[in-house]
């Protein structure tokens, strides 16, 4: 049986309204992102951010390669970040 020193007193324990709700913490899409690019979604540009890629000059320095290793960004998706990203007409083909 615990010793009644080893009984926490009721003013040890945090107040359930001391502990942040699940809601208080921001989640990913609450937080702006730190640049855009024009055609690109705010998901996509998540997924650069995500991956290292913290500015639009980091972007249009990468190479469509780079860019294509990223999960959820293909070739034509890449060609597609790295025309915004450099100020270029996206390549119709």
């Amino acid at each position: 049986m615990p010793e009644p020193s080893d009984v926490p007193e009721p003013s040890d324990v945090p107040e359930p309204s001391a502990v942040p709700e699940p809601s208080a913490v921001p989640e990913a899409a609450d937080v702006p992102v730190p640049f855009t690019l024009a055609g690109i979604g705010e998901k996509t540009v998540r997924k650069l951010v995500e991956a290292g890629f913290v500015s639009q000059e980091s972007v249009a320095t990468a190479s469509a390669e780079q860019l294509s290793e990223i999960p959820g960004i293909g070739g034509k998706t890449a060609e597609k970040i790295l025309a915004a990203a450099r100020g270029e007409a996206a390549q119709q083909e």
